[in-house]
């Protein structure tokens, strides 16, 4: 009764595969599931439902023969005029784990092939932190006739860009900067 993982096999043993020979016994050797939990944190953003953190499934982390994918978490946490970059160890800096869509980062210490899927390798309790990189637009001056010292800015959106540029056309004072010509 509950949940139970091989942790190895008494007899001939050659990793997680064994090669059977006529009179080879060999006895799975068990030991309780690890339930680790998976914590994810959306580090200055949210998710859908206005929750700044998610306590996931067991079974994302502790399950076998999966690809481990919080896609579906992944793509419910935004904020505003950033892009999701993945969720990594830290707040800032650290090893990523998971990439942008949800997928997790194979080539880490976190995750290993074995019998056709991916496992989770860590030994306790995992809390991942959403990085995020400023969305950038491009800001583009039209003097509409006149001259301007400034012709495009490349702006974060959502922050402040600043005061804009001069502008001079002969005869006119300027009223000011619009999005239309007219």
């Amino acid at each position: 009764e509950g949940s139970y993982w091989t942790y190895g096999w008494r007899g001939t043993h050659y990793g997680w595969k064994y090669k059977r020979s006529s009179g080879t016994t060999v006895h799975p050797v068990w030991d309780n599931a690890p339930n680790f939990k998976l914590t994810l944190n959306a580090n200055n953003g949210k998710f859908s439902d206005g929750q700044t953190s998610k306590i996931l499934p067991a079974d994302l982390i502790n399950g076998s023969g999966n690809y481990f994918s919080i896609g579906d978490y992944a793509k419910n946490v935004s904020r505003t005029g950033y892009a999701l970059e993945g969720f990594y160890t830290s707040d800032s800096g650290g090893t990523k784990v998971y990439d942008a869509s949800g997928l997790c980062v194979t080539d880490t210490d976190y995750w290993h092939w074995l019998d056709g899927g991916y496992h989770y390798r860590g030994k306790g309790n995992l809390t991942v932190y959403a990085h995020w990189k400023a969305t950038t637009r491009t800001l583009t001056f039209n003097a509409n006739g006149g001259s301007c010292s400034e012709s495009n800015r490349s702006v974060n959106v959502g922050s402040v860009y600043g005061e804009l540029p001069d502008a001079t056309k002969t005869g006119y004072s300027l009223a000011g900067w619009y999005t239309s010509a007219s």
